[in-house]
């Protein structure tokens, strides 16, 4: 519904705040180099909701095995993605 809004999130310098966002493609005017401290895994809702997290999660550090993945959860599916991969 908000496609060009995210948050609210919370800014040392401006406390709560909503984002917009006016290139919704990722542009940059300059020769951008993206070298991130983390891969987050979050979003909408519960990421573990989705099937194929723990595929997405290996590709990710077979790919990327330099960058720490974080992935935001309330951990309450931890046991089924358990049952599932020890069955």
């Amino acid at each position: 519904m908000y496609k060009y809004l995210f948050g609210p999130v919370p800014s040392r310098r401006l406390g709560i705040s909503l984002g917009v966002d006016l290139v919704p493609k990722k542009v940059c005017s300059l020769d951008c180099i993206y070298d991130p401290d983390y891969i987050t895994f979050s979003g909408s809702g519960e990421p573990t909701l989705n099937s194929q997290i723990g595929k997405v999660l290996q590709f990710i550090k077979k790919e990327k095995p330099n960058i720490p993945v974080a992935v935001l959860t309330n951990g309450t599916l931890f046991y089924n993605h358990l049952i599932a991969s020890n069955s």
